[in-house]
């Protein structure tokens, strides 16, 4: 699994349905393996269904069961509602 992640086969969701293990498990094992975790930032077309969830009343935790991401990713993506112009 280290092997597979180093070499790009998988984010952490990615291998998780693989191997058919938790995503935090997966997570765990790589790094007790000393394998440095790589944090990818939302694309573009996620974060246009980040906000599109966020404006539905979705949480964060829901809305990154529903895109398959951390919900901390999808809150450092996402712009702080109160900052909105009105």
């Amino acid at each position: 699994m280290a092997e597979d992640y180093r070499t790009g086969i998988g984010l952490i969701y990615d291998l998780a349905a693989i191997y058919g293990i938790h995503r935090n498990t997966v997570a765990q094992y790589l790094k007790r393996r000393g394998v440095r975790l790589r944090h990818s930032p939302l694309c573009d077309s996620e974060i246009k269904s980040a906000l599109k969830l966020r404006d539905r009343g979705l949480s964060l935790n829901a809305i990154g069961r529903e895109l398959q991401r951390d919900p901390m990713t999808i809150k450092a993506a996402l712009p702080n509602p109160e900052s909105r112009g009105g």
